[in-house]
């Protein structure tokens, strides 16, 4: 008598050892593309993941770094108080004004980055459906090698029947109601195996034919994450880049310089300072009775010290006449800043008299 595993018995087995692969299978290379294009579907998926995860983590740490940077300016009780401060403080307070340009700008980057999350998840959600896509065909593939081997047992089990009733002289009714039930169980087999082996053609060529346009789908959604996300860093580009690091250096210029007006001017000449440090603020004053014109009296001369500048009669002087005629009477450049002027008013005109 014949005797085969049941098919709970081969159930068990294919699930410690495993489910053979069907020999000689048609579809091994296309198996083998599949294996591929699922490796690199997974590894896709776990990259936007990451970056999904670090965009979370980084925008925590934008919202710990606003927190941090608005409790320099109040306490974290008086979040209202610094939110005034930053929004009323003068302009000369430097480093307060930058840092509340800093964690204002840097809040809405942390909103921008909250606005784009649904989009980075579009491109997540995409890459998880072709990973489930792969997983789902990989697992119909092993149905389909499930029903080979029942089909692949039934074959060699309907051999052997008919094989062993072959071998009896008498005519055994048990042995053909066995064999008949056998043949039913292999043609439901063979149905089986064949719907299964149809059905994962089909998906195969669709899932490695259509590879490019799955990829291109996900990174199109990705895509669009970087094109708004680049948008709408650039709305920060000049706060980060310009306005708190030139704040942050003008502050500094001005508590490491007393003299932050001289050093400014520094570069200009001793007349053109001389311009802008006493007779600019008091142009409208000395020299509003008077015209432009550039002489000099005789008694007028241009020494060392004292230096001496004259003007006629009636009108007023423009920045660049005055300038005219302090390059006429200007004081050597190795001069120190002005200390005593004086106004001498004679018939001829008016002599401005400085001293270097």
């Amino acid at each position: 008598m014949v005797v085969f595993a049941s098919r709970t018995w081969r159930n068990l087995t294919a699930k410690v050892v495993g489910v053979k692969s069907i020999p000689f299978d048609p579809l091994e290379k296309q198996r083998a593309a599949v294996l591929e294009h699922a490796v690199k579907a997974e590894a896709l998926y776990k990259q936007l993941v990451r970056l999904s995860n670090l965009t979370d983590e980084i925008r925590s740490a934008q919202l710990e770094i606003t927190r941090q940077s608005r409790e320099v300016i109040a306490p974290p009780a008086k979040d209202e108080e610094a939110s005034t401060l930053c929004s009323t403080a003068d302009s000369g307070a430097g480093y307060a004004q930058a840092i509340c340009l800093f964690a204002d700008q840097l809040s809405r980057c942390e909103q921008s980055l909250q606005a784009l999350r649904p989009q980075l998840q579009a491109a997540v959600g995409e890459a998880q459906k072709l990973v489930q896509r792969n997983a789902d065909l990989q697992q119909k593939l092993k149905d389909r090698d499930r029903a080979y081997a029942d089909l692949d047992h039934y074959n060699h089990k309907i051999e052997d029947l008919k094989a062993d009733a072959s071998k009896r002289s008498k005519k055994d009714v048990k042995g053909e109601e066995r064999l008949a039930r056998n043949v039913a169980k292999h043609r439901m087999a063979e149905v089986r195996f064949i719907q299964l082996d149809e059905r994962v053609r089909v998906e195969m060529s669709q899932l490695l034919e259509g590879t490019e346009a799955d990829f291109a789908k996900i990174l199109s959604q990705y895509s669009r994450y970087l094109g708004v996300s680049a948008f709408a860093g650039m709305q920060g580009i000049t706060t980060f880049t310009e306005q708190v690091p030139s704040m942050v250096r003008q502050q500094v210029e001005r508590d490491e310089d007393p003299f932050p007006f001289h050093n400014q001017n520094s570069g200009l000449s001793s007349c053109q300072r001389l311009y802008m440090w006493v007779v600019g603020p008091l142009e409208s004053l000395v020299w509003a009775y008077y015209t432009p014109i550039v002489r000099r009296p005789s008694h007028c001369a241009v020494s060392r010290s004292p230096s001496v500048l004259w003007a006629g009669g009636g009108g007023s002087v423009t920045e660049s006449s005055l300038i005219t005629r302090l390059a006429g009477c200007c004081c050597p450049s190795e001069c120190s800043p002005l200390y005593v002027w004086e106004g001498i008013s004679s018939a001829d005109g008016f002599c401005l008299k400085f001293y270097c």
